[in-house]
């Protein structure tokens, strides 16, 4: 086993204990790290972390592939979390139905905890227990264009964080809140900087966390998941990055100067929340642009295969092939139409879905 000798074990988390735990997340953190598990922090938990006002669901753990089962035996054997109620836990409610005030769909985890002994009994429940900790696997939502999070503590012998191109940790001195425009102070629902005295809890940087979600988003295009990672991109382009997509309203000491090419361009296209023409042109182009990009990147084979859902069924290519063709985004002849969207002939009645 690994052991960082800087960093003793944490406690192990009491229960119950509430949502956005950070001495939990730490206890987590150090667990998989002494087992040599690669494992990061994500989704809504990494977002209110860097400052962005929103209400966290769940604890979201990206842990490679060839260890998450590992990571699923200890954190049960050592972790003192209740098992869960139902024999297949892929139909539980804690992981299969969407909060009652939210229209999104978020992935099915690999493995989930809960964190009391209250399930949710009815759809939407979501006040029924105080959290969730979700185990994805990394090929899952993971872009593969980011190399995976180091094994280890991002912290020296001597207290200080090791930098990282791609990774962070929750308790950096660069996660200073957010404030309104012109300097001044704006109290919002955010869990800023960690504590820096437990062991460090890694997490992607805002520029990879804005490429990983994108890169999620191309993927799942067209399917309801995409909602999901449409959802984060607007959250932290408008809470965290200096970027706005709609009114400025907050500013955040980051850039994404890391991010990679071709998401870049995209990213720092011209944007206005305006209903001029001027703006309904920008608006039409960042859509034309985000249509190529996709197809280019379906093309080149780097996007994977999308998550699907329940709602999903085999229309899915033909709403993203008519919407390609509303954007003006060019797909080539029509018998390279049909080979590129799987589709045998045209058929009116899936035009207008």
């Amino acid at each position: 086993m690994y052991y960082n000798q800087f960093s003793p074990p944490p406690p192990r988390p009491e229960l119950p204990f509430s949502k956005g735990n950070g001495g939990a997340e730490s206890w987590v953190q150090w667990l998989l790290d002494s087992n040599e598990i690669p494992a990061y922090l994500a989704a809504e938990q990494a977002l209110s972390i860097m400052g962005a006002p929103i209400r966290c669901h769940f604890t979201a753990w990206i842990v490679a592939d060839s260890g998450i089962d590992r990571a699923a035996e200890l954190i049960a054997a050592k972790g003192r979390f209740p098992p869960c109620k139902n024999p297949e836990r892929r139909y539980c409610r804690a992981v299969r139905e969407i909060p009652f005030e939210s229209t999104l769909q978020f992935p099915i985890p690999a493995y989930h905890f809960h964190t009391d002994y209250r399930y949710p009994e009815e759809h939407g429940d979501d006040t029924s227990q105080t959290g969730r900790i979700f185990l994805y696997r990394q090929s899952q939502v993971h872009s593969p264009m980011i190399p995976g999070p180091p094994i280890g503590s991002l912290r020296d012998l001597q207290g200080n964080e090791i930098w990282d191109d791609n990774y962070m940790t929750t308790s950096s001195p660069e996660h200073q809140g957010t404030r309104l425009t012109g300097g001044a102070r704006l109290v919002l629902n955010f869990r800023g900087r960690q504590d820096p005295t437990q062991y460090p809890v890694k997490m992607l940087r805002p520029g990879k966390f804005l490429q990983n979600v994108i890169h999620l988003w191309l993927r799942d295009f067209g399917y309801a998941m995409s909602d999901w990672w449409n959802y984060q991109y607007e959250i932290l382009m408008i809470f965290v990055l200096k970027r706005p997509i709609g009114p400025r309203l907050v500013n955040y000491d980051c850039t994404i100067g890391d991010l990679a090419e071709p998401f870049m361009d995209w990213v720092t296209m011209p944007r206005s929340s305006d209903t001029d023409d001027e703006s309904r042109a920008k608006r039409a182009r960042i859509r034309h642009e985000f249509g190529r990009l996709y197809l280019d990147l379906k093309r080149q084979g780097t996007l994977g295969e999308p998550i699907k859902s329940k709602w999903d069924d085999d229309r899915v290519p033909w709403t993203v092939y008519w919407k390609l063709k509303a954007w003006g985004v060019s797909v080539h002849d029509l018998e390279h139409e049909k080979s590129e969207w799987d589709v045998v002939e045209y058929d009116p009645d899936r035009e207008n879905m």
